[in-house]
């Protein structure tokens, strides 16, 4: 077992590349507000500009990232576990479809929750995607965020913890504090019990590439539901009976339901 001075050195190094991760973007933001001067609010400067800062500063942590591990001698890919040599493409894949699934039903469940439950998050999901720029949007929330989170959480953050704390604790640590990060309370919840399978398909596989596909299906299927959002005609035809909402949510759960079975099926290792 390992002791509470493994388990502290442990911790604060994954706090600080937690950190860096949160401050780099919150700066650059907080810069690129003061240059456009105070003719506009935070909400109005987040809606039109928000993804850009947010990838760009993700991308200058992660950059800031490798240039220490370079000055210590150590290779990037091998403290995230990244490896795309070693990926069987047909089960990154299912894992994928996998997260299709879980997000057309997620989307779902909160979509029939009542307003007084969902009245920030959905102003806030409506924001990610209200930009001038629709194609950052998209590559922003769909592939960059996901990719640049797993990354840091799953790559960095983990692997750090699990040199002072068991796998199921590290896993548990790690998706808390990639919960966190999300701020809105239902992002929380799910964020934190998609952190959880998150990081068992990280442990399981060994390599973080897993669950970047995993967590870029996710990510994918909120763009054509939030870009449809956006019509009112198409929203009001695909979203506006109740009915369909619950169809809807019952074929996503069954797809990502069937997938993970087919997923656990393939017990090459198991890790708990």
């Amino acid at each position: 077992m390992n002791n509470g001075r493994d388990m502290r050195k442990a911790f604060f190094s994954a706090i600080r590349i937690y950190l860096l991760y949160i401050i780099v973007p919150a700066f650059l933001m907080l810069v690129g507000m003061m240059l456009r001067g105070t003719g506009v609010s935070p909400d109005e400067f987040f809606a039109e500009s928000g993804n850009f800062y947010t990838v760009v500063g993700f991308a200058i942590a992660l950059w800031l990232i490798k240039r220490r591990c370079t000055k210590k001698g150590l290779s990037f890919a091998e403290e995230a576990s990244l490896s795309r040599y070693d990926v069987n493409w047909k089960k990154g894949a299912l894992l994928a479809a996998v997260g299709l699934g879980l997000s057309l039903f997620v989307s779902c469940v909160i979509t029939l929750l009542p307003d007084w439950m969902t009245g920030t998050y959905a102003d806030t999901s409506e924001t990610l995607f209200r930009g001038r720029d629709q194609v950052l949007a998209i590559f922003g929330v769909g592939l960059a965020a996901p990719m640049m989170e797993e990354i840091i959480f799953r790559g960095f953050i983990l692997n750090r913890l699990l040199k002072g704390f068991a796998e199921k604790a590290a896993v548990v640590i790690t998706a808390v504090m990639f919960a966190v990060l999300h701020v809105n309370p239902i992002w929380i919840v799910y964020a934190f019990l998609m952190g959880l399978m998150l990081g068992y398909v990280s442990m399981k596989e060994e390599n973080t590439v897993y669950p970047i596909l995993l967590h870029v299906g996710f990510n994918l299927m909120s763009v054509p539901i939030n870009l449809i959002n956006q019509k009112k005609e198409l929203s009001d035809i695909l979203f506006g009976n109740p009915l369909l909402i619950v169809i809807y949510g019952l074929i996503g759960l069954a797809w990502a339901a069937l997938l993970l079975k087919k997923y656990f099926h393939n017990k090459e290792e198991q890790i708990w």
